[in-house]
């Protein structure tokens, strides 16, 4: 489904509706900053990952990348994130199992990231000041990796990192429902740290990143989705990502741009026979298996190829008589990494 300012309907009331949430998140912030609602912190450093538009950056791998990061220069991190359909009050705190929690309860990217990093440990919560809490005590961890917290104002962070597409970084420049905007640009001032993703597909990345920088005064850097890992969801067996070269595949995804799972296939060498686009955070039922199905089979000889996000939602039922490939990629920071790292190391070390 396409979001309301890429549809052709109700387009009419959009600006009156842009200027609703707009008005919403002025009084929000502003009641924050004036001290009318309290800002909790916790005893040990948090880093946050955020955007500033709705899903489509790539925040999950970087989520990834910095908690494995952390762990290598001997820290404890733990993962603290609301969680797609995951926790519904304040005080339900929801510790995730690599092996045994439900994707639909915890949500499927707090599944994968745990999946991902079995060693550190995801706490999902309403209450991420809370959920950080339990990790402290419970875990012992010594740094808190937020995820998607940009606009999460009620817990205190000690760095901002904000990841924008590099395809598309303020997409039309609207604010929600007019636009993909959760916040306005100018609220990019509050970030410390800018990462322009996925900017081995885009032209103006670079341009992007010179406009950003002269702006702003938080450094601006440029990172990758790099293909890491291929393996037959069905066998549990890896394959070469040479593989993909000449390989006729039909691709099948649930992200909020679908368009980018694709290029990256093709940046690989795969022939896209078709592409099936699901909507963020798809839930598989029996209809969207039937249109899979049908598409593979007219297809002819192909491969299904589809996201580790979504991969942790299909079961070896769901794919029975298909064969499934899942494509892993990782977050690789391309221009400014040292800049990057570095001031993320100087924060868990104050």
């Amino acid at each position: 489904m396409k979001p309301p300012w890429e549809s052709g309907r109700g387009r009419w009331h959009l600006p009156l509706a842009e200027l609703a949430y707009r008005a919403g998140v002025r009084l929000k912030r502003l009641s924050y900053d004036m001290g009318l609602r309290r800002i909790e912190r916790v005893p040990v450093p948090v880093i946050c990952v955020g955007n500033l538009t709705v899903g489509g950056t790539g925040k999950t791998p970087a989520v990834i990348a910095i908690a494995r990061r952390l762990a290598e220069w001997g820290k404890r991190p733990a993962i603290v994130s609301r969680g797609f359909g995951g926790a519904k009050t304040d005080d339900e705190i929801l510790l995730v199992s690599p092996t045994e929690s439900d994707w639909r309860r915890v949500g499927d990217e707090a599944l994968l990231t745990a999946r991902m990093l079995p060693k550190v440990p995801v706490f999902v919560g309403v209450n991420r000041a809370a959920a950080a809490r339990r990790a402290i005590e419970q875990r012992a961890a010594d740094v808190i990796v937020l995820d998607d917290g940009f606009q999460h104002w009620r817990f205190a962070r000690d760095v901002d990192v904000v990841l924008l597409d590099g395809t598309e970084p303020v997409g039309n420049g609207h604010l929600l429902p007019r636009g993909p905007l959760r916040e306005p640009v100018s609220a990019l001032h509050r970030a410390d740290l800018i990462v322009l993703t996925k900017s081995n597909l885009a032209e103006e990345a670079g341009a992007w990143a010179q406009r950003l920088s002269t702006r702003l005064h938080a450094p601006v850097v440029q990172a990758i989705h790099r293909p890491m890992r291929l393996w037959d969801l069905a066998k549990g067996e890896a394959h070469d990502l040479t593989e993909l070269r000449g390989k006729r595949v039909v691709s099948a995804s649930g992200l909020a741009r679908n368009e980018s799972f694709q290029s990256l296939l093709r940046a690989s060498g795969a022939e896209v026979e078709a592409a099936l686009d699901f909507a963020d955070h798809q839930d598989y039922a029996a209809t969207q298996w039937e249109m899979i199905r049908r598409v593979v089979r007219e297809s002819g000889d192909v491969t299904l190829v589809t996201t580790a996000k979504d991969a942790v939602k299909w079961t070896q039922a769901d794919i029975e008589g298909l064969t499934v490939w899942v494509l892993e990629i990782e977050f690789e920071v391309s221009v400014g990494a040292e800049r990057f790292w570095n001031a993320l190391r100087m924060a868990v070390n104050r």
